[in-house]
């Protein structure tokens, strides 16, 4: 049985924080990935999801996720490119 670790700790997190803007629906790869045991997997998904739906994500949360879990230099340059779309106030 796998234990929770730091990524895994952080993509519940962002799962959570992910449900207070969209449906549950939504989250459904999120979750997979999740219940997969792929934190890593799941915070590319739900960053992916935020993408797609230009969902507010503050500068705090981009900056956690890129500091504190292990990417590959493609992964970090994915993130990056989520992130310099997504916008950085809530909507009015």
């Amino acid at each position: 049985m796998k234990t929770m670790n730091d990524a895994t700790t952080l993509a519940y997190e962002l799962r959570e924080f992910l449900a207070c803007q969209v449906v549950r629906t939504r989250l459904r790869f999120v979750d997979s990935a999740l219940f997969a045991g792929e934190p890593a997997d799941a915070i590319m998904t739900g960053f992916a999801l935020a993408f797609d739906l230009k969902l507010y994500v503050p500068q705090v949360i981009r900056e956690k996720y890129l500091a504190e879990v292990n990417w590959n230099s493609d992964e970090r340059e994915e993130l990056q490119e989520y992130f310099a779309a997504l916008p950085f106030d809530r909507a009015a």
